[in-house]
């Protein structure tokens, strides 16, 4: 298992998402995921957040579901403080770990609490992971009766040496017996397998998928092994008791994958997941009618993922993701379970992600699947992320306009994907400050491109027009930075820290008071916090450093880890550079 979470901005205590990142328009479902850590025996090669031991109240089997609700409740709050919210669940999946540790009326518990805090939609796919020495008869029955629809076996290997190796504890003849359980029970059934573990042959593979089949179930996934570091197979294989998984191997049980269940009646319909096909699908299949990705046994939950729609992952180390935002709780249990109780949230940290990752993201994912992506899809317009990003524009329009008193242009820079719709967002997001939006196409056509917005520059500057400060030289140091933090960036207030604000007095005994400050932060949020996107309000802005740049005629006023350049001198050297007769002057 990684021991790390993935890099992001600390999240806020209370869970709370930007309403302008949410993407309230863009209409997509909701999916929840539940993660359960428990498992009885750890895997030799599962890196996932799992663990054999309990940690207490709201970390154990007998409490758990009281924690996933805790969190259910604090996601209703959150979603419908972001404003989007109700919004039933199309799809549950109950993962680990082995969800089928804790007890059926834990499971059922659980499900019901989300039921009644966040919804379920009729018709929902609801899944539920299990191992197939965790399950019973009439622990499956049960569950079908409480609503789950669907369950995911850990199947892994059809022969008992694979199996040893992998250090799954179920012996092969038990999973046709629970998978026959879960049919009497009424639920869909899905198998996972595994392939490329260390001494399985092409025959053992094929033993595996062959089986598989006998059972018919209405999903099998297949999945490569990855011998990942931290394991108990990443030690064997470094250690050299194990071999390391062959790719070229692995390439040839893929392809035989695909063969025995192509012929069993199975269909690809993302890398590593196959459905079973209906007697009414198969002809508009061959035609064209149908995309695999449409097929009836097709896992939903897992499309939802890859069409990249809101997720809200609940649970130990749970990553969700809604809208531009996404996010990964505390890993441990009990951290998990602590914070809850405390009424917080148990988000660790997390990222807003901007419109080209997005895109990407969702491109990789679409690539993924039989559906594809059409060249049509990768023009989609994203209105509702145009809006969330001209936010930060109308924030720069504003200080230009009303604090410095400057006239302002904004150059749309326009390529070919662009929607009208999009661009109409950029116009309306400054519209009632009077400014005018001109399209360049200088990306497409070159210099012509750009002649309307270099009139539209003329026209402007033809217009008379005096600046003004955001403060007065008069002022003092403090204040000035002060006037720059509430009236520039909308903070609340700016602290010094005491290093900084004894240099601040020295500078200002020492005659150089009335100089101007030259704010130095990221440059990718008007706060300090490079992950606050769009135009934040009500920040502190902390000064750990002053320093005096002489030369340049300003007092630099430092917060966070920012790296500075040396300062300016008044007239810069470029200025006097020149080309006289084809040859460069000025260059020293």
């Amino acid at each position: 298992m990684s021991p790390a979470l993935p890099d992001g901005a600390p999240w806020p205590a209370d869970g709370a998402l930007d309403p302008r990142l949410v993407e309230e328009d863009a209409g997509r479902p909701l999916s929840l995921y539940v993660h359960v850590p428990f498992c009885r025996v750890r895997c030799g090669y599962c890196d996932f957040n799992t663990y054999t031991a309990q940690f207490g109240a709201g970390a154990d089997l007998d409490t758990y579901a009281g924690s996933v609700l805790a969190e259910a409740s604090l996601a209703t709050r959150v979603l419908d403080g972001a404003g989007i919210g109700p919004r039933p669940a199309s799809t549950v999946f109950f993962g680990g770990g082995t969800p089928t540790m804790l007890a059926p009326g834990e499971l059922a518990r659980a499900l019901d609490g989300l039921r009644e805090r966040i919804g379920i939609a009729p018709g929902a796919e609801v899944t539920l992971e299990a191992n197939p020495d965790t399950v019973s008869a009439r622990a499956l029955a049960g569950l079908a009766d409480a609503g789950f629809t669907r369950v995911s076996f850990g199947m892994q290997s059809a022969v008992p040496r694979v199996l040893a190796t992998l250090d799954r504890t179920h012996a092969p003849e038990r999973v046709p017996e629970a998978v026959a359980w879960a049919r009497e029970a009424g639920l869909d059934v899905s198998v996972d397998l595994i392939y490329g573990c260390p001494g399985e042959t092409l025959d053992d593979w094929r033993a595996s998928l062959l089986a598989a089949t006998r059972m018919r179930p209405d999903h099998i996934s297949a999945y490569a092994l990855v011998v990942e570091e931290g394991t108990r197979m990443g030690a064997q294989v470094a250690r050299g008791e194990l071999p390391a998984p062959d790719p070229d191997d692995e390439a040839a049980k893929y392809e035989e994958a695909d063969a025995v269940l192509s012929a069993a009646g199975y269909r690809w319909y993302e890398i590593s997941n196959f459905a079973l096909v209906g007697p009414d699908e198969a002809g508009a299949l061959d035609r064209g009618a149908l995309a695999p990705t449409a097929l009836a046994r097709a896992s939903r939950h897992n499309l939802a993922y890859w069409r990249d729609w809101d997720w809200w992952g609940l649970g130990p180390g749970a990553h969700s993701h809604i809208g531009a935002l996404r996010w990964w709780n505390v890993k441990h249990p009990a951290a998990y379970a602590s914070r809850l109780a405390r009424g917080l949230s148990p988000a660790h940290s997390g990222e807003a992600l901007d419109a080209p990752t997005r895109d990407l993201e969702r491109v990789m994912l679409a690539v993924r699947t039989g559906g594809g992506v059409a060249l049509a899809d990768l023009e989609e317009k994203n209105v509702a992320a145009v809006r969330a990003g001209a936010v930060n524009l109308r924030r720069h329009c504003e200080n230009l306009t009303k604090v410095f008193a400057q006239r302002v242009l904004v150059a749309v820079n326009r390529f070919a994907a662009d929607a009208e719709a999009e661009i109409a967002a950029v116009r309306e997001s400054v519209a009632d400050l009077g400014i005018d939006v001109v399209l360049t196409d200088h990306f497409g056509r070159g210099g012509e491109g750009a002649l309307d917005f270099a009139d539209a520059v003329v026209k402007s500057l033809a217009k008379p027009s005096i600046a003004k400060s955001a403060y007065s030289l008069a002022d003092s140091l403090e204040d000035k930075a002060r006037a720059v933090v509430t009236r520039v960036y909308r903070g609340a207030d700016v602290v010094f820290e005491p290093a900084a604000a004894r240099e601040l007095r020295r500078l200002e005994e020492s005659g150089w008071g009335e100089l101007p400050v030259c704010m130095a932060k990221t440059q990718y949020s008007f706060s300090t916090d490079p992950k606050a996107l769009g135009a934040p309000e009500g920040f502190t802005v902390p000064i750990r450093e002053v320093r005096l740049s002489a030369g340049a005629g300003f007092v630099v006023l430092i917060s966070g880890s920012i790296m500075t350049m040396p300062g300016l001198p008044k007239r810069p050297s470029a200025c006097d550079i020149d080309v006289v007769d084809g040859v460069i002057e000025g260059m020293h």
